[in-house]
């Protein structure tokens, strides 16, 4: 089962673009590629496209660098940035979400995304951009790849007012969770940036890493007034069970934020796939580890 829930209440960005769905969501997820996104834009029933987003060169023009639709380690695709914003924009219904996954692609694209803000507030198509910004479990002794400060300069310079989707990098293997540092840091990044956050900042948080941190989690969003909680699975990831997912709508609604709440997780009533799935992730971890990443 396929849990897909959009959080209500946004209120309107400053400037003009459009604000953050109120309502649930379909995902068509990781659409890095020609035939990928052509799928999702038949499909009636999925409502936003999200595309990992780095710099690479598109097949058979290899050596010619410009931002891609790709998730790392991948540097070559039939489709770039440019051509999928066109092409979501001929759609006129999804709404786009943009996964980048290093600095020089978010300062390609953004001016290209400013160009189309116009056209977008025209067919009601609400566009984030989505950056793992800090380090958090399992990885806090990692540089991250798109700092934080660097990502909301980039932001300010080129769109004022979008949406944003701010996350840690995090290796759900590990078997850590968000801690009160982490939401600190956080806390502290968005005062430090004097964000706008009426309503277009969502903190994007692991499901695994997101079952001890209740408590936490929930301080960072009575900090950061306006904003919202996604928690997520990931491609690749094993679901989680289905318990797991009512206990995290339960508890942050007994803390008085779950109409603050969104989930995009895979679900499993199944003891076996998760019991599989916890082996998977603990060989995942080890190999991890013995790699050095």
């Amino acid at each position: 089962t396929l849990f897909r829930h959009s959080p209500t209440g946004f209120s309107s960005c400053t400037m003009s673009w459009v604000p953050l769905p109120n309502a649930k969501q379909v995902w068509a997820h990781s659409c890095c590629s020609v035939a990928a996104l052509e799928t999702a834009l038949k499909d009636d029933n999925i409502t936003a496209i999200e595309v990992d987003i780095l710099m690479g060169s598109l097949k058979g023009s290899e050596g010619n660098e410009l931002a891609i639709a790709a998730h790392p380690p991948v540097r070559t695709s039939d489709l770039s940035i440019e051509v999928l914003l066109q092409r979501c924009l001929q759609d006129r219904r999804r709404h786009i979400k943009l996964d980048f996954k290093e600095l020089m692609a978010l300062q390609a694209c953004l001016p290209m995304v400013a160009k189309m803000k116009e056209a977008l507030a025209a067919t009601r198509q609400c566009i984030w951009v989505n950056a793992d910004v800090l380090p958090g479990p399992g990885r806090r002794n990692k540089p991250v790849v798109m700092p934080g400060q660097d990502v909301l300069a980039a932001v300010k310079e080129f769109c004022p007012g979008i949406n944003l989707s701010l996350g840690w990098t995090t290796q759900v293997a590990s078997g850590e969770f968000y801690n009160q540092e982490d939401c600190r840091a956080m806390v502290d990044l968005c005062k430090q940036e004097e964000l706008t956050t009426g309503g277009g900042v969502v903190f994007a948080v692991a499901a695994r890493a997101t079952c001890k941190a209740e408590d936490e989690l929930a301080s960072l969003l009575k900090c950061v007034p306006g904003s919202q909680l996604l928690i997520w699975t990931g491609a690749g990831e094993p679901p989680i069970a289905k318990d797991m997912f009512y206990r995290l709508f339960g508890t942050f609604a007994l803390l008085g934020v779950g109409d603050r709440i969104g989930f995009d997780c895979q679900t499993t009533e199944s003891a076996l796939r998760v019991f599989l799935g916890a082996i998977y992730l603990w060989f995942s971890w080890l190999l991890g580890l013995l790699r050095g990443s």
